[in-house]
């Protein structure tokens, strides 16, 4: 509820109910408060000064109001006259009825442009003040979008700059439309002898000749990833913020606010000085009078305020990160309300201002707004506010109990600006979307009025990367800040894989040399390491991946002092690139190289190489480095500072080929004796033998152990023979394209009534934002993650217990009729052992299923793969019966690691009892939906390779089964309805397409859509290798992904060169045979081959996604 309105003996509060406007208050107050105080400050001589409404505010603005009206406007407001509503075209806002509309460009003393401010709202004119930091481009686009008649530029010669500017905005305006100039009164004017002989206006401001719906002011963004854009205030939208401070916890009416720091175009400035203040009924403190201004510097700040102290001060935090360092700059604000706003403030820096005396809140504002934060609140902190109860607040969830802000209108309020919207009892309703995250420290979404919450970053600065990951560069960006050498610095990494770091220096470098920017980025890394041990692995920053500022090349700002981080990236965006290609060549390292290279000190570099990359403490020489939290970019990192220290270019897959350090140091060791031959590794002649027995003994490791189930218990929720009627059922890795598909059909299914989407977890972002992105990006209702029937669960399937919580483990053991698991790694690159944890997880959910409490176990639906009978031999193709021998598999650890865990589960069908089943599944390819399409797979990155090589491979007659995933998903789901305890104990199932269609046909779809008319052909396919291979060479992985997966491209080579039988798919696996699959599933006997449609599908998907270029 707002507070009481009561004013003072010299302040009268104004009719605050939306009776009265903003322009009719200033004649209000000077009739019911003209011995308010509206402003002080000293003049030269340093006397006080103080602006009182009636006889110098008032007055000056009827003044300057009767100039504008007769001499620009044509109305004599002597008469009650105001300019007329006309019909204006505002830019990408359409068509819109406005009375003439005014820029105001000015770099003027608050003392004059207040008034001047007020005296055009007088007239009827509508303000629009632009920034003097705007450039000519930005002033001219502003000056469109608003349909600007006027502009009202500052004192004659008070900025050049500013005047060239606006000369060069009206030439690219052009004659189109006609802009006057308005001059800007002098002080004399205003304030001198005009005071005594020009009386005040003979008629009050016809409130009835100006709609709530018509501009009474604009502002504008800041524009910090493009060119600002108007922001109007409506006299609606005025006069509601004339009341917003009455909802805080104490009557501001009387205090005094120092405002002489805030550039009075500026938005904050506008509302404390003009339309907050017109109905609060404060006083604002103003900067010394000086000819030409002092900057605006937190030392000059202080100064002031000890000339004429204040009560209140709003500032930027960069102010007080230097007051925080300044004993006798706190000692001046231990005496006043503080607060800061427009921008985050650093933890380290609040707690040293607290830890000095200083009350510091938070004040957040926002120009589409107004005060977002309850203001004055004596319960607000620097880290936590309350919400402002004149608006409705709604919280979009966007991470780990995270939000974005989203503000909706109430009876007397409405945002300025309505970009978004809610389903509110099933209906649309419309709101401002902050792009602000936050979180709750006290209390929860449920009751937000009486919550406090703080804001831990920005949505719009979410980086997205290449990968699908996001990284939340704010509490990143406030750790590095800290660090002394850094003025400022920001992340990037939009479609990118991983991030970088983009800083300005405190002091410049006086030379861009390596040796400078490597001592800078050393300086610097004490910093980096602490944000990167607060980021999410995926969110890591390299050293190599730090890119110094340039002098030749400032940084812009806005009109707050905020960065515009996009025209910021975009300025670097060469030296962004090299920073990409130089990582993928050349990594910094401070390990010394040994001088000799013997088995021990290669063995003891290994290991510490290893260690600065993953961060462990003890590493094991024969434990798979991906076990040890390595991944792509981590074997990146790897191969490059071994590449560098022995002095050899390395393949790619160097790392993939040799996962453990005993195993990368005794490659390593061949290569600098020269005893290996590592250029030349992917024509290897794989061992199949060897395979064979790491796979026989990764089987035998899991299996040997397995235990025997428990005497069953009674009935539960079944028929007679203990078959539940209704289906309760785990899937494992729903945020992934096939189980996103699997969770969208399970939801449908009228007989499933419970589905456990479990997942692992992730510091980033909440499961229940990634699982909802997952759905939308592949075309599916997010809705399906909040149905009544999911249940999101975080598991660590590396764990007996799965990492969750007794209650639940023991609510899965009674509930669960079938456990699908999806979840498994898709990378080609991988050897057997850096899958070992998805065997020990699938061995992990085959314990759950024993420990059942049901008459019958849950049966284990696995999604296996073709590459499991990959090279079967036979006339035909593979039949759905189990393996029975692991060569078929050999070839990529992603094949044999599904080929463990078939054998594995048909040991526990054969021993335990377990019904499973294996779906062995072909290549998917994009959803029917929206054609999402990893972009991982190889199949992209073969289409990827055309904006490089300008081909793509040719494969005559040689047929596909590929299918969509959306299709896949819905035949596993008909699967497991159509199984039952009387079904075989352990199945085998196969889904591709029983529909082929040509390779040929798809990749010349492509090359007609790709080229674009342009340049394109199909070649044959060791053609095309040779291309890339070449390519490869001479481009950067970054830019040129396919090439990571040279080798495994490479390895067919001879399989394409050969008339395939029809036993065979192109690219050489093994066909799979659907006979007894086509019976189970309606959807699979009914599914076409691919065709024209599906493969431009895939491509806007993949310009969508950034993928390829649009």
């Amino acid at each position: 509820m707002p507070l009481p309105l009561a004013g003072d003996g010299n302040f009268t509060v104004p009719p605050l109910d939306g009776s009265m406007l903003v322009p009719s208050m200033i004649d209000f107050h000077i009739v019911h408060s003209p011995d308010w105080v509206f402003a002080r400050y000293l003049d030269g001589k340093g006397q006080l000064v103080e602006m009182r409404w009636k006889w110098t505010v008032g007055k000056a603005i009827h003044i300057f109001a009767r100039e504008v009206a007769r001499k620009y406007l044509g109305t004599d407001l002597d008469k009650g006259q105001l300019p007329p509503l006309k019909k204006i075209n505002s830019g990408d806002k359409g068509e819109r009825f406005s009375r003439p509309v005014v820029a105001v460009i000015a770099y003027a003393p608050h003392q004059t442009y207040l008034p001047v401010f007020f005296g055009l709202l007088r007239a009827g004119a509508v303000p629009f003040l632009i920034s003097t930091n705007n450039s000519a481009e930005a002033i001219a686009h502003l000056l469109k979008t608003s349909g600007s008649s006027f502009v009202l530029r500052g004192p004659g010669g008070s900025a050049p700059d500013v005047d060239a500017a606006i000369d060069r905005a009206i030439e690219q305006v052009g004659p189109q439309q006609a802009i006057s100039f308005i001059p800007y009164p002098t002080r004399d004017f205003l304030f001198g002898h005009n005071l005594e002989t020009q009386p005040f206006l003979g008629a009050p401001f016809p409130a009835a000749d100006a709609p709530l719906d018509s501009p009474c002011a604009i502002l504008h963004s800041s524009g910090t990833t493009s060119f600002p854009k108007p922001i109007v205030l409506t006299q609606f939208h005025a006069a509601a913020l004339a009341r917003q401070t009455w909802w805080g916890d104490r009557s501001l009416v009387g205090r005094s606010f120092f405002v002489g720091h805030l550039p009075p175009f500026h938005a904050l400035c506008l509302y404390l000085s003009g339309f907050f203040l017109i109905g609060g009924g404060w006083t604002v403190h103003l900067r010394k009078e000086a000819i030409p201004l002092k900057p605006v510097t937190p030392e000059n700040i202080i100064e002031e305020l000890v000339s004429l102290p204040s009560e209140v001060l709003i500032a930027v935090p960069s102010f007080f990160d230097a007051w925080s360092r300044d004993e006798a700059a706190c000692k001046v604000l231990r005496n006043m309300q503080c607060a800061f706003g427009g921008g985050p403030l650093s933890s380290l820096t609040a707690q040293r201002i607290e830890a000095a005396g200083v009350s510091l809140q938070t004040a957040v504002g926002i120009t589409e707004i107004g005060i977002v934060t309850r203001y004055p609140c004596k319960d607000n902190t620097s880290s936590a506010f309350r919400l402002n109860a004149m608006m409705q607040p709604f919280f979009r969830p966007v991470g780990q109990d995270q939000y974005e802000l989203l503000l909706g209108p109430r009876p007397g309020f409405v945002p300025h600006v309505l970009n978004d919207s809610v389903q509110v009892d099933g209906q649309e309703q419309a709101v401002y979307a902050t792009s602000d995250v936050v979180e709750f420290v006290q209390g929860s979404v449920s009751d937000p009025e009486n919550a406090f919450i703080r804001i831990v970053g920005r949505a719009d600065d979410q980086i997205m990367h290449s990968s699908g990951e996001k990284t939340n560069p704010g509490p990143l960006v406030d750790i590095i800040d800290e660090c002394p050498d850094v003025k400022a610095c920001l992340y990037f990494g939009r479609q990118k894989p991983h991030v970088g770091l983009l800083v300005e220096p405190k002091t410049p470098l006086k030379s861009h040399n390596e040796a400078d920017v490597a001592q800078l980025r050393n300086r610097i890394w004490p910093w980096v390491k602490k944000a990167n041990a607060f980021a999410p692995s995926h969110s890591a920053l390299f050293k190599e991946m730090i890119v110094v500022a340039s002098e030749a090349k400032p940084w812009e700002r806005t009109s707050k002092g905020s960065l515009r981080s996009g025209a910021i990236v975009k300025l670097y965006d060469d030296e962004i690139e090299a920073a990409y290609s130089a990582f993928e060549t050349i990594a910094e390292s401070d390990i010394k190289v040994p001088q000799l290279w013997t088995t021990e000190s290669t063995l003891d570099y290994i290991r510490q190489v290893v260690g600065e990359a993953v961060g462990s403490g003890k590493i094991d020489d024969d434990t798979d480095i991906f076990a040890m939290g390595a991944d792509s970019l981590k074997a990146t990192k790897i191969r490059n500072v071994v590449a560098k220290a022995a002095d050899k270019r390395l393949q790619p897959t160097f790392i993939y080929s040799n996962p453990t350090v005993s195993a990368m140091a005794g490659a390593l060791l061949d290569l600098v004796s020269g005893s290996g031959d590592q250029e030349d590794d992917v024509k290897q002649v794989v061992d199949a033998s060897k395979h064979v027995q790491a796979m026989e003994a990764m089987l035998q490791k899991y299996a040997k152990d397995l235990p025997t189930r428990s005497p069953a218990a009674p009935a539960v929720n079944g028929s007679a023979r203990g078959h539940a009627a209704t289906q309760s059922i785990l899937v494992t890795g729903t945020t992934g394209g096939m189980g996103s598909h699997i969770l969208d059909e399970l939801v449908k299914d009228p007989n499933v009534v419970a589905v456990y989407a479990a997942n692992r977890s992730s510091r980033g972002h909440s499961l229940l934002e990634r699982q909802r992105q997952a759905l939308r990006s592949r075309g599916v209702d997010e809705s399906v993650a909040t149905s009544p029937k999911v249940r999101l669960i975080e598991i660590d399937t590396e764990r007996v217990d799965l990492g969750i919580d007794e209650e639940t483990y023991g609510e899965l053991t009674m509930s669960l009729t079938c456990i699908i698991h999806n979840a498994w790694r898709l990378d080609f690159n991988l050897a057997l052992s850096s899958f070992e944890s998805h065997i020990k997880g699938t061995n992990n959910l085959i314990r759950l299923s024993l420990r059942s409490t049901r008459p019958h176990p849950p049966r284990i639906v696995f999604t296996s793969s073709i590459a499991t009978v990959r090279g079967a031999e036979g006339p035909t193709g593979a039949p759905e019966l189990p393996l029975e021998t692991f060569y078929p598999s050999v070839g990529f650890g992603y094949g044999e690691s599904k080929a463990v865990c078939e054998r594995l589960l048909a040991a526990a069908s054969s021993k335990a009892k377990i019904p499973t089943t294996i779906v062995r599944i072909g290549q998917m390819s994009g959803s029917n939906t929206n054609g999402a399409w990893a972009t991982s797979d190889w199949v992209p990155l073969i289409f990827k390779s055309f904006e490089t090589v300008s081909c793509l491979p040719s494969m005559p007659d040689e047929d596909i089964c590929w299918i969509a995933s959306d299709v896949a998903a819905k035949a596993l789901v008909e699967f497991v309805a159509s199984s039952s305890p009387s079904s075989s104990l352990s199945e085998v199932l196969h889904i591709v397409s029983p529909r082929t269609a040509k390779w040929d046909d798809v990749m010349q779809a492509a090359v007609s859509i790709l080229a674009n008319g342009g340049r394109g052909k199909l070649v044959p396919y060791a053609t095309w290798v040779d291309s890339i291979k070449d390519a490869g060479q001479k481009t950067s992985p970054e830019k040129f992904p396919t090439w990571k997966l040279s080798g495994f491209y490479e390895a067919v080579v001879p399989i394409a060169s050969t008339k395939l039988g029809p036993d065979r798919e192109a690219m050489g696996p093994k066909r799979l045979l659907t006979d007894e699959s086509k019976k189970r599933s309606q959807t699979l006997s009914k599914c076409e081959s691919i065709k024209t449609d599906d493969v431009k599908k895939w491509l806007r998907y993949w310009s969508t996604v950034g993928f390829l270029k649009p």
